[in-house]
């Protein structure tokens, strides 16, 4: 099944179950055919360059079905062998990002059980509020929060950067080693690399910031989202990040940091550009728990992200590997014994 509209979006998808479908939607049924090999065919870069060449309109441009009908398609022996290695590899990076979720979900659980609810372990292993634990009323928060507890601000707790842009006329500025991120690359958790690369002297001529792999990065403009960084990087100034250290981990400013975006939204001004600036993050009240609660969070927690961010990584390593193999395997340069 093929998108026909807006073709360059590359969105291509071998059923698995029956339905129907609108008229933006191609489906091709294999005839005589491989239909895991016809997938992989029509996967290519270069069949939706050829549909995209041959679109009609504007604005939202579609595919025009005649010029795509006239696509050639190599044919060779072991199709079946060709359509299953791109198949496996397309199942097995879905399994990683659906393991990846998943763990984000369990561990986004832990964090509003322990900091929203307030049913951490108390010393008896119960949970602390549901057992009768002392709360006291925080007037900075408007709420109950346990006993010993403190409230603080983002800004004084931890750094806080905003980004900036090298002048894009200067080329000595770019394609250099240093990722430059924009705020439509912090839509998935994690960032593992960027479109864009600037240099040394880029950095230094800029108003760009740099910050290390664990940070947690928030897109400021329109669409507010937050991700960890999988390498250390450099950013624009739609994005501000917030650097972990001793006491505020990646670990907790991360579930942190997505549950104030509704707040966010709410505080964003601008018609065109709807935004929040740095100060709004900077100046974020939160509770603060003791550091042995934090200690013990950390410990439950941190397996979780470590296991999220290497299934992250074994994806994009397997992303990259098909998108690699795959040109080759349709236009017969490799072989699948």
């Amino acid at each position: 099944m093929l998108s026909n509209i807006r073709p360059y979006f590359k969105k291509a998808w071998l059923a698995n179950r029956q339905g129907g479908c609108c008229n933006d939607v191609l489906v091709v049924r294999p005839d005589g055919i491989d239909a895991k090999y016809l997938f992989a065919a029509l996967s290519t870069d270069a069949f939706f360059d050829y549909v995209t060449k041959g679109a009609k309109g504007t604005k939202m441009p579609r595919g025009d079905k005649d010029h795509i009908m006239r696509y050639p398609i190599l044919r060779f022996d072991n199709e079946q062998n060709i359509g299953s290695l791109i198949f496996n590899l397309n199942h097995r990076i879905s399994l990683l990002q659906k393991q990846v979720k998943k763990l984000e979900s369990i561990a986004q659980l832990i964090y509003d059980y322990w900091f929203t609810q307030f049913d951490f372990p108390d010393e008896n292993g119960k949970p602390y509020r549901q057992s009768g634990g002392k709360m006291v009323y925080s007037k900075e928060l408007k709420r109950e929060i346990p006993d010993g507890w403190g409230v603080e601000t983002l800004g004084d707790v931890c750094k806080i950067k905003l980004g900036g842009t090298p002048d894009t006329k200067n080329d000595a500025y770019w394609d250099g080693d240093i990722p430059w991120l924009s705020s439509a690359e912090i839509a998935c958790n994690p960032v593992l690399s960027s479109e864009k690369y600037i240099t040394e002297e880029g950095q230094k001529h800029s108003a760009t910031e740099w910050s290390p792999s664990g940070s947690v990065a928030l897109s400021i403009t329109r669409y507010l989202r937050a991700a960890i960084l999988g390498v250390d990087s450099c950013f624009n100034q739609s994005v501000v990040t917030l650097e972990e250290n001793d006491l505020l981990k990646k670990e907790y400013l991360y579930p942190l940091v997505l549950s104030q975006i509704p707040r966010y939204l709410v505080l964003r001004t601008g018609a065109q550009q709807p935004h929040i600036n740095k100060e709004v993050v900077a100046e974020t009240i939160f509770v603060l728990p003791p550091m042995d609660v934090l200690n013990n969070y950390y410990k439950i927690v941190k397996p979780l992200y470590q296991k999220i961010i290497t299934s992250a990584k074994k994806a994009k390593l397997l992303n990259e590997l098909r998108d690699w193999l795959l040109p080759m395997l349709v236009n017969g340069q490799v072989k699948v014994s």
